[in-house]
């Protein structure tokens, strides 16, 4: 595929694959990361509510999906590696690995690894025609790949 000669990335620039196949029909792909932070107080009349400072703490990754349901492939059975059933059935962890084709020939490479599934749904609605399902997986650590 030729990409667009510009600074602003596309979607189709991207290619996400788990347990080395791509994943088809992939709606979105949001990765999010949280990190806790701490306000140091002291009691102290002089100071009054004054932060002394601010520490930083853990980051959690997360990376939420959504895909369109297919008949043959279920996105449960892309994150468990095989038919399953529910997703107390996926307990090995795996990897998420997000490229990002540039238009210079470039890819830019995110591992996200450690990935547990957090949570499944779907909605099948008389008001849609397509049926998606979404999943949220934890993230143990993210690297930058080769």
């Amino acid at each position: 595929m030729t990409l667009p000669h510009t600074d602003t990335r596309v979607f189709y620039s991207y290619e996400i694959k788990i347990r080395g196949e791509t994943v088809g029909t992939l709606q979105e792909f949001s990765p999010s990361a949280r990190k806790t932070v701490e306000r140091v107080r002291e009691i102290s009349f002089a100071q009054g509510t004054r932060v002394k400072e601010i520490v930083p703490g853990v980051v959690d990754f997360t990376v939420t999906v959504s895909k369109l349901m297919l008949y043959k492939k279920k996105l449960t059975e892309v994150l468990g590696g095989k038919e399953i059933h529910s997703i107390e059935d996926i307990v090995e962890p795996f990897e998420i690995y997000e490229y990002c084709h540039k238009p210079g020939g470039e890819t830019e490479v995110v591992v996200y690894h450690g990935c547990q599934i957090e949570s499944y749904d779907y909605t099948v609605s008389v008001r849609e025609t397509l049926i998606t399902e979404r999943a949220t997986i934890q993230v143990a650590y993210v690297t930058k790949g080769v």
